[in-house]
This record gives C-alpha cells, structure tokens and sequence, in this order.
C-alpha cells in the first residue's frame, strides 16, 4: 500500500514526565551541613521551572521562560530527605521589619516607619500528590521564617491556597514582631538596643521597645527585624510540634555559590492524614516550585514558578 497523502498527526509526542529515582542509604545525611559527603553519591536532576506555571493557572502571559532547580532525593530508614539547589543571587529575609524614621532629640523619643507589605522571603514548596482528601501535600521551606529555626512547614495546598497542617497555635518558629497600638513602633527591639545592626532577631533577645525609646544611639534608617526567631521549636517533642512543623531543614545561601541550597527531611509516615504516606508507595506525582522575594503562591511571573509535574521512584 502507498503512502496516504493525508497527515493527521498533531505534532511530535509530548515528552514523558522526568523520573527522580530515590537513593537508598545506609547512613542518614546530616542536617549539620547542606554538603554533607553523602549527597556526592547522588545523582541531580534538573528540574525545569516555568515562569509560566503556577499551582493555580494564572493566564495571559506572553512567553515561557524556563530555568532549573537540582533536585537530590535519599531514603534512609523511615525518612525521606530531598536536596534542592537553584540560583538565586539575592538572600531576601527583611519580611517585613521598622525602621528609624527620627532619632531621640530632647524629650521626643526615636520614631520608626514599618514596612510590611512589599517586602518579603524567598521560598521553595514541593508539593506531593495523592493526599486523600485531595490537594497536595505541601514542604515549604522559606528563607527567614522557617529557615533559622531550621525547619520547613508541612502544610496543605488546596484551593488555591497553602493551610497550615495540625498545628498547636502557639509552637511557631518565627514570631510577629507587632506594632504598638495605633503606632509605628515596635513591640519589641533587642536587649542591646540601638547596638544592634543584624536583620535576624531571635525570641530570647527581645525586650520591651520602652526599653530604648530616649537612647541618643539609634541611627537613622537603622532596622529593627519584624519578626522573632524561636529556635526551641525544632527540640520539642513530635506531640508539641504535630503536622505543621514535621520538617527538618537546613539551609545556605551565597551569591558567588549559586544561590540557595536547601535539605529538608520528612518521615515518609508520619501518622497524620494531612501527609501522604510516602512509605506504601512505590512512586509519588510530585511538583517543585521556588519564589523569589515574593509570597503569592498563585502569581507565576518573572519572581519564578513551578515545574511540571514529575515522578520521585522510591
């Protein structure tokens, strides 16, 4: 028989999903470093993300621009440890904080400005599928608010929106640092004042901002951080810290490095029904997303995106 004139193909076939096989280890990678000798056994995969997807379609843009995260993926034991590497050459962690808008002069005491809207972190969220309930369970790691109480937090993307898992309302590693009432001013600034000059504020180096009101040290434009790292979080027991803070991390940044690394580990069962059980499965449907500076997980634009959909092999 000849060949028929008649083309109906409809193009060339869509590429197949990228496969993440899982190393299996005899040893646990430390959380001490992101570059823990274990990881060079690893194999990387890269993960193309697309300034185009967003968990929740967000159409109308003109062009795809892609880049890469590297993903890294062992099991050990009952738990499941991912590394990601992307660049980023910014460590965005002033989310949210006041500022010396005029310091003490006689009697009138320092004033502050606080910004709280436009300033944000750096985030990365891996999201696995097959939660019974529908949506995606949710690893989400950022760069101020869980990173220095070197956590992630386990949350629930559905609807078009991240919910935090099982959860004590009080056990958080980053705490608001809020305005007075009907003020600028800080609640809380450190227990060394106006000596202070670092962007991270940690819970136990709080004191009352009455502390300081009249101290001739305060500079102008000077930061007070408007959030409180509690690093006694990831020490409390798996019954304090429930679902929502399931998630060790560690994390290092360097411009001249790349960017960001981040290593989080997660059992693979953990019990709650807000986590999907990793160790029945012999594959799980994951997508990996980063954003830059930003905190609308439905905004896909040039601040980054999310992958396609991918397959971790266990």
């Amino acid at each position: 028989m000849g060949c028929s004139s008649n083309d109906n193909s409809t193009g060339p076939p869509a590429p197949k999903p990228v496969r993440v096989q899982v190393t299996t280890t005899a040893t646990a990678p430390s959380l001490a470093s992101v570059n823990d000798v274990l990881w060079n056994t690893v194999p990387a995969t890269a993960i193309d993300i697309s300034t185009l997807n967003a968990p929740k379609p967000n159409p109308g843009k003109a062009a795809v621009v892609s880049d890469s995260v590297y993903l890294q993926a062992i099991a050990h034991n009952d738990s499941l440890y991912l590394r990601v590497r992307w660049n980023d050459p910014t460590h965005d962690i002033l989310h949210n904080h006041y500022e010396v808008s005029q310091v003490p002069v006689g009697a009138q005491p320092v004033n502050f400005t606080y910004f709280g809207e436009f300033l944000k972190e750096d985030h990365l969220i891996v999201l696995f599928g097959g939660l019974a309930g529908g949506g995606w369970d949710a690893w989400h790691w950022r760069s101020l608010t869980t990173a220095y109480g070197l956590l992630a937090e386990d949350q629930t993307f559905v609807g078009g929106a991240l919910v935090p898992d099982t959860n004590k309302p009080n056990v958080l590693p980053a705490r608001e640092n809020p305005r007075l009432l009907n003020s600028q001013q800080p609640t809380y600034v450190h227990k060394d004042g106006p000596l202070f000059t670092d962007t991270v504020m940690y819970w136990t180096d709080r004191v009352s901002s009455t502390s300081f009101v009249n101290d001739s040290r305060w500079q102008k434009n000077q930061i007070v951080p408007g959030w409180l790292i509690d690093t006694s979080v990831v020490n409390m027991s798996p019954t304090e810290r429930l679902s929502r803070w399931d998630i060790r991390a560690a994390s290092a940044h360097s411009a001249e490095g790349g960017g960001y690394t981040v290593v989080m580990c997660r059992p693979m069962f953990t019990g709650y029904n807000d986590d999907v059980n990793l160790a029945v499965l012999d594959s799980a449907q994951v997508k990996i997303g980063v954003m830059d500076n930003q905190d609308d997980i439905s905004v896909s634009n040039s601040q980054r995106g999310f992958s396609d959909s991918f397959w971790l092999i266990f």
